[in-house]
């Protein structure tokens, strides 16, 4: 399908940001741009003019553009909806798993734990645009939605996942900055071990303090390096 070189920009520099090659309150300067993509500045300023209405990039008087920062109001918000909507997710699905849920889920587990364990074995980074480093997050956001989408429900699904696309550029660091390890496949394993034996209960204790921990190591992580939206900012 034909793309306009404002489209083709926009999605170049929307995957860039929301994997880290750019990181929050970076000066994103239109000639290094232009030189980056071997375009003129004229798609470029149209790409980065639809980014900042999607929430990524900030324009500031006499600077430029320059990447969004993150806003921990908007995380906690975030991981508290996916909380209480992936909580109800459970109940439901709990009452009523059958063996064709569980086998998916393994299956996605298994997945995981394999995706982690290759990455473990590379030294060096690899390059975001490489399809295979967006396959942690697409295995996580399909666990996740497969237990919704059990439910039977109609919009429960489709809600968790729009949380799941405003979420991208959090959960992104987990996997292209922060770095995968063994407890995000180990705390999926043992959410499934409580939904295969039907204990709601012990199911959404599970969830909720994996979703916690991810949430707390983001803040952390974000707070450290000082990529805060600052409250003076907002005014």
């Amino acid at each position: 399908m034909f793309k306009t070189k404002a489209i083709y920009t926009y999605e170049i520099l929307r995957n860039d940001i929301l994997t880290g090659k750019y990181t929050p309150n970076e000066r994103l300067i239109l000639r290094d741009l232009a030189d980056y993509l071997n375009l003129s500045i004229i798609p470029i300023r149209e790409a980065l003019g639809n980014l900042e209405r999607d929430g990524l990039v900030r324009q500031i008087p006499h600077q430029g553009y320059t990447v969004a920062p993150f806003s921990v109001e908007e995380m906690e918000e975030l991981f508290t909806l996916r909380i209480s909507l992936e909580s109800l997710a459970l109940e439901i699905t709990t009452k009523k798993s059958k063996e064709n849920l569980i086998s998916k889920l393994y299956s996605l587990i298994k997945e995981m734990d394999k995706y982690i364990e290759l990455n473990k074995k590379f030294k060096e980074k690899l390059n975001s645009q490489n399809p295979k480093r967006k396959k942690f997050m697409s295995i996580n956001r399909d666990f996740h939605l497969t237990i919704a989408n059990f439910t039977g429900f109609i919009h429960l699904p489709s809600i968790l996942n729009n949380i799941f696309d405003m979420s991208d550029r959090y959960m992104n660091l987990l996997e292209f900055v922060v770095g995968l390890n063994r407890i995000d496949y180990l705390e999926h394993l043992e959410i499934l071990k409580s939904i295969e034996r039907k204990d709601e209960k012990s199911a959404k204790v599970k969830m909720e303090k994996h979703i916690r921990r991810v949430l707390n190591e983001l803040k952390k992580y974000v707070i450290t390096r000082g990529w805060l939206l600052n409250k003076s900012d907002s005014l």
